[in-house]
């Protein structure tokens, strides 16, 4: 059997391939590159479909965080909780701006911030709290707003991994004071390269616009430079391959959800744990992963029978010696980086392809 990967990005644009071709061409036909007509056209959208009341592009997820700590004014010695279990590049943008990261341990149902456990991390020099999407879910979110109301904290949801994720019935964007987007090429709704958003308030969103372009606001003059900002112009080609792509991702994403689904019947009583949809919420299932024994030896394993399967986020933030916050005890974010590994699942994967996979897991049990 070939190779069944993780993501199957070439499916993915072969399903759109007419329509990345004809935004390539108008992208070139236009040439305006870092300011063209698809950039703005893809904000209106988003902000739509997420809705909150505004939305700005940037040139990266990572991006998208770091810009969403300059407009909550965040300064070097303020604190930000967060989850123990993530990716590096949610920590890193705030570590940058000099703040001290407070780790929140993990949830094993849903691998989410553990939300009772932020309370007691709070002090006096606590500024914000960012929550992480983990693998395409939301976590309680009306549970942390209740305690950033109470303590009079920033909200910031990092949302990488779940565009098209909803909570309560609403979608992931319009919650947290400021949500930051990643449009990698592997994400739910991917790009050909790197791009991100923040969506929150207008005023936020022309923050974050005048920080990507040098301090200036866009249509200002060329010289009218307000404050110092960076280079995150926003690529019109990138958000014009997003267009095309976004009519798409609500079936992409429910094909997913299918697959997640089989995976969670088939192998239940199998592996540890599966992945749970919580209650109100709509799980987009961009990563699946499992907790499972003797993982690096299910991995070799599924490798030899030609299945892609990662470790994804094996070592806690903390444990990282340019991080801050050491010698904390979370116990469940010490299982999760343990035990888990990600499966292929995505909208492409054919029944006989996952067939073949749970066949695999369940022999290398037997």
């Amino acid at each position: 059997m070939h190779k069944i990967k993780i993501h199957d990005l070439k499916r993915k644009s072969d399903y759109v391939r007419e329509g990345l071709q004809t935004a390539f061409d108008n992208v070139l036909d236009e040439a305006n590159y870092l300011r063209g007509s698809y950039i703005k056209e893809f904000e209106n959208k988003w902000s739509k479909y997420c809705g909150s009341e505004d939305c700005t592009a940037l040139t990266s997820g990572t991006d998208a965080l770091h810009i969403a700590g300059h407009v909550a004014g965040l300064r070097p010695g303020d604190e930000v909780i967060m989850p123990a279990h993530t990716y590096i590049a949610s920590p890193e943008p705030f570590m940058h701006l000099g703040c001290t990261i407070k780790w929140a341990d993990n949830k094993l149902s849903d691998y989410l911030i553990d939300e009772d456990a932020i309370e007691r991390l709070i002090t006096d020099k606590t500024k914000a709290i960012v929550y992480v999407d983990m693998l395409g879910q939301t976590p309680d979110i009306d549970k942390i707003l209740s305690v950033a109301k109470k303590h009079n904290l920033l909200t910031i949801e990092d949302a990488a991994p779940a565009s098209g994720a909803r909570y309560k019935g609403k979608t992931t964007g319009s919650f947290a004071d400021i949500t930051a987007f990643s449009f990698g090429p592997v994400k739910n709704l991917g790009a050909i390269g790197g791009s991100g958003c923040i969506t929150g308030s207008k005023e936020h969103c022309d923050k974050a616009k005048k920080l990507s372009f040098h301090g200036q606001m866009p249509g200002s003059g060329r010289d009218t430079f307000l404050e110092l900002g960076y280079n995150r112009k926003p690529h019109n080609l990138q958000y014009a391959f997003l267009l095309a792509k976004l009519p798409h991702l609500d079936l992409f994403i429910e094909r997913q959800r299918q697959r997640a689904f089989r995976y969670n019947d088939e192998l239940a009583g199998v592996v540890n744990h599966v992945p749970l949809e919580a209650k109100d919420r709509y799980h987009t299932y961009h990563l699946y992963s499992v907790l499972v024994d003797r993982r690096d030896e299910l991995q070799e394993y599924l490798r030899s029978k030609n299945i892609e399967c990662l470790r994804h986020y094996t070592k806690p933030m903390f444990d990282y010696e340019f991080l801050s916050d050491k010698n904390i005890n979370t116990p469940v974010t010490d299982r999760i980086i343990k035990e888990t590994l990600s499966l292929p699942c995505h909208a492409f994967m054919t029944e006989d392809k996952q067939s073949y996979v749970i066949e695999q897991i369940k022999n290398f049990y037997a």
